[in-house]
């Protein structure tokens, strides 16, 4: 599978034109793609895939979603971001602000390329009741959801730039995030607008589960999607609540799921495509608001999820944090001026590439781009490849590498096992520590999932034979799985503690004479002393944090002097974690009204909204509030 060479200076002309694009990033939350949940999105297959390029191996950093979205800001690896937890001490937004992440990602570097960027929706976990006057930095206008109402569908609350959160009373939250975006547009393309570029990037919670303090339930579709699609169901995988579980750790302790359990899994199936329906007509109308402007083909339209889903899989009812696919792969299509209509590729990337990404076409100069990136362009896929190969033309963009075999994936988890469904029976099974490492390797010929537990406990899946990873490859199975688990541990301890090029490239960091650019170059038998001196992959403790000793053992080679960077692991200057987060107790509740029965313009909503009072704020004290809320009264 070797890489020819691309024109970069050629691809650039191509991509970007003489006028700066616009760009629109949709992010939703939780969604999978193994599961099908596309095939209800219309609006994604048909406006965006249909008129762009899809990349069809795409996989999150981290299947959660704070540290996910950290690594994707930053265009880094959770284990160089160090954000690798939805709560403290090891991530959330205040961890993100603490470490300085805060001052130094995407909508700083977009405006490097001379972009205005603004946000709309959830940046993460940790934005909330207690913190919303320290909004995150770099953007130009900020409208965020604030914890804990973000996943309580018919109470949302917002903050603009650090303004007082404000209560949308009687509106659907999707709705909410629809007509704010729709609102921004409008005005960003408006005949007296002015000639700069503009980043935009809508986070709608949807299809995300119901969750506050009290339990999770399945997600609220707004009213007027609620009856729709009655009779579907989870799709019945060959790893569907699977007779014979073999998987590690507390997964392969859990029982089958009963009748009820499985009409749980059904309704959360049933309620997050209806719930997508909001989604769906939020990016039908944005396009057809940007057509009317003149501004479709200037306009670059970016789709993903921030990490995947699992539904009845491998018998686990509800949830994500699984290195399995319907976890950890996710929608990643592009469509805009320059970009192949209808194409799509089978090489591999991940949220770490959607940085840089973003950033080429924005048109920035890549000595502006941060030194410490992790990913790499994803623009030569557009040349490189067509729907039905796996071969590319791609070459790593940044200073000092080569073109390379663009075949492997880094996924990594720290924390707990999670069942997300309240009163169904699991709570007893919350379930036992899941951290772990992998490594996937995706090419034409061959594919691979290796993931080694905190527990010690190993597997490996031949994604070719096996797609839904239900039947392991044990190392005794013969000389050549044998050989097999020697090459994907050496990948993985690189990987694991990877940094830029290692991340990259991680053949040539094993191999610096260049002599092997794929997993099928390394097994040569030739090879098998280098990889049997390597240490295994291996935990002290089952930690629920990142933590530097921990990560060992790690790579070492002539890497550092060679390219004046580090192989250990992130380790940061303080311990960022350690902090005091304030309480996010759900103050309004939800009387159990379904808004949404239209959808509204914002105007209207905005009619019915209101600031929410200190009280609904939980403060011990109202003394910020009187503070910022003076201040307010000035104007």
């Amino acid at each position: 599978m070797k890489l020819s060479l691309v024109s970069f200076a050629a691809l650039a002309v191509s991509v970007v034109q003489a006028k700066q694009p616009n760009i629109l990033f949709v992010l939703t939350d939780d969604q999978d793609i193994e599961l099908g949940s596309l095939d209800y999105l219309d609006s994604v297959t048909g406006k965006i895939q249909g008129e762009g390029f899809t990349f069809n191996n795409h996989y999150t950093t981290v299947a959660l979603c704070c540290p996910s979205r950290a690594a994707m800001l930053r265009g880094q690896q959770a284990h160089n971001t160090n954000n690798t937890y939805v709560t403290l001490p090891g991530g959330s937004f205040s961890k993100f602000q603490a470490s300085g992440e805060d001052a130094d990602n995407l909508p700083h570097y977009m405006h490097r390329a001379g972009y205005r960027a603004e946000f709309i929706g959830k940046i993460m976990n940790g934005y909330a009741s207690w913190n919303w006057d320290t909004p995150p930095a770099g953007w130009d206008r900020f409208d965020g959801m604030l914890d804990p109402w973000m996943y309580t569908y018919n109470t949302p609350v917002f903050s603009i730039d650090g303004a007082i959160p404000r209560y949308y009373n009687g509106s659907y939250l999707q709705d909410v995030v629809h007509a704010k975006a729709y609102d921004r547009i409008d005005k960003l393309t408006a005949a007296n607008a002015t000639d700069q570029p503009w980043f935009l990037m809508v986070a709608p919670t949807a299809p995300h589960a119901t969750f506050n303090e009290t339990g999770d339930w399945a997600p609220v579709p707004a009213a007027r999607h609620r009856d729709l699609f009655p009779n579907v169901t989870a799709p019945r995988t060959p790893n569907f609540n699977p007779a014979v579980n073999s998987k590690p750790s507390w997964v392969g302790q859990l029982p089958l799921m009963n009748s009820s359990t499985i009409e749980v899994v059904d309704e959360y199936f049933r309620a997050r495509v209806q719930a997508l329906q909001s989604v769906n007509e939020m990016i039908d109308n944005l396009i057809a608001l940007l057509d009317s402007r003149g501004e479709l083909d200037n306009t670059v339209i970016v789709f993903s999820a921030d990490h995947g889903y699992h539904l009845g899989n491998h018998r686990i009812p509800c949830g994500k944090t699984l290195p399995y696919k319907e976890d950890t792969h996710v929608p990643f299509a592009i469509r805009g001026p320059g970009v192949p209509k209808g194409l799509s590729t089978n090489i591999p990337s991940n949220h770490i590439d959607i940085a840089p990404t973003l950033l080429d076409l924005a048109g920035l100069d890549e000595a502006d781009w941060p030194s410490w990136l992790d990913g790499r362009s994803l623009l030569p896929y557009f040349t490189a490849t067509n729907s039905s190969t796996n071969n590319a033309s791609a070459t790593a963009l940044l200073p000092g590498t080569d073109p390379v075999y663009v075949e492997t994936v880094n996924i990594e988890y720290w924390g707990q096992g999670i069942v997300e469904a309240t009163a169904i029976g699991y709570s007893d099974v919350f379930l036992g520590n899941a951290t772990y490492k992998t490594a996937r390797v995706i090419a034409e010929d061959y594919s691979y999932m290796y993931a080694v537990w905190c527990t010690g406990e190993t597997e490996l899946y031949n994604l070719t034979a096996d797609p839904y990873e239900l039947y392991p490859v044990l190392a005794s199975d013969s000389d050549e799985a044998a050989r097999l688990t020697t090459r994907m541990n050496g990948l993985l301890l690189l990987l694991k503690t990877c940094i830029g090029q290692g991340c990259r490239a991680p053949w040539t960091v094993l191999h610096p004479d260049g002599a092997v650019k794929s997993l099928a170059d390394a097994l040569d038998p030739q090879y098998d002393a280098l990889y049997a001196a390597l240490p295994s992959v291996s935990y002290d403790v089952c930690a629920t944090e990142y933590l530097h000793a921990n990560e060992a053992p790690y790579f070492s080679s002539n890497y550092s002097a060679l390219f004046a960077e580090i192989t250990t692991p992130h380790q940061d200057a303080a311990d960022y974690g350690n902090q005091t987060a304030g309480t996010t107790t759900d103050t309004i509740g939800w009387n159990g009204t379904y808004f949404g029965a239209v959808y509204e313009d914002l105007a209207t909503m905005e009619a019915r909204a209101r600031d929410l009072t200190p009280e609904e704020l939980d403060w011990e004290t109202s003394a910020k509030f009187g503070i910022v809320r003076g201040y307010m009264d000035q104007f």
